[in-house]
């Protein structure tokens, strides 16, 4: 479990306090970890309901997880 505390411990990057450039937000990947396990299910879903609602659940996912990355590296204004 300490492993996990460590991966937790800033909002962003390796949490030596210094983000790098190639360092991705934790709220980004763990929403892509969920839009992975949103793909997975709607596969399993029924024909009649995998192509409108599995669909549309998972573009609102693509939406989310666009916003998120789009919000976190947003720099805040002066």
């Amino acid at each position: 479990m300490s492993g996990d505390s460590s991966r937790n411990a800033g909002s962003r990057g390796s949490g030596d306090g210094a983000p790098g450039p190639a360092a991705a937000p934790v709220i980004a990947v763990r929403m892509e970890a969920l839009l992975a396990w949103v793909a997975e299910r709607v596969a399993r879903f029924p024909r009649e309901h995998r192509f409108t609602v599995g669909d549309r659940l998972l573009h609102a996912c693509v939406d989310v997880t666009e916003h998120l990355v789009e919000a976190s590296y947003r720099l805040p204004s002066p």
